[in-house]
């Protein structure tokens, strides 16, 4: 194939739907990190808990890990006696998730490997601050560097826990994010030439 057939675009989520419907913050009365993932080894959950309890021990807040799978029964006993820091949520339907999103003060992603991981683009375009694993594709698109962490390093992942708590993760511009229609024009454009 000629290289000039070869297009590159952004992945792009259906987020607008739920950001337009809701569109007030709710206050906590501690930090509210949250974490969208199927429950599965490869989305660095094992690593997520690890960290939630080490930064426990210096740090208030609440860690949502929101998502269903086949290892929910394994994370929810290894989160045993950090009930208070870190809890679940399943079955949430995904025109549900702009009050999850509503009410975050920030999200972390730790995949160890995802293609694009898209929860990225929608904490971004819900103006919630974003620390993400170097191993999720986006993150390198949309995020700068110093929004990023190696989840199998613990002082890195506690490290990112840790600045989302304290609030001070570099801001992203939901302008960055590629619309539905962009989209389509740049591949439109692709074929035209």
């Amino acid at each position: 194939m000629k290289k000039n057939k070869i297009i590159e675009i952004q992945n792009y989520s259906r987020v607008n739907d739920l950001s337009e419907k809701f569109d007030h913050k709710i206050d906590n009365s501690v930090p509210n990190i949250i974490y969208v993932a199927q429950l599965i080894d490869r989305k660095g959950i094992g690593q997520l808990i690890e960290s939630a309890k080490r930064v426990s021990a210096n740090r208030d807040f609440v860690l949502t890990i929101i998502g269903d799978g086949p290892l929910f029964d394994s994370f929810v006993s290894q989160i045993s006696g950090y009930e208070k820091f870190i809890s679940f949520k399943s079955g949430v339907p995904y025109g549900n998730m702009r009050e999850v999103y509503n009410n975050a003060d920030g999200l972390i992603a730790p995949t160890l490997e995802d293609v694009w991981c898209l929860i990225i683009n929608e904490a971004i375009q819900f103006k919630i601050p974003v620390m993400a694993s170097i191993y999720a594709g986006g993150a390198l698109d949309l995020l700068p560097p110093e929004n990023r962490f190696d989840p199998l390093n613990d002082e890195a992942i506690d490290k990112a826990l840790e600045m989302l708590i304290d609030k001070v993760v570099h801001e992203v511009n939901p302008n960055i994010l590629w619309n539905a229609e962009k989209i389509v024009e740049t591949i439109r454009e692709a074929f035209n030439e």
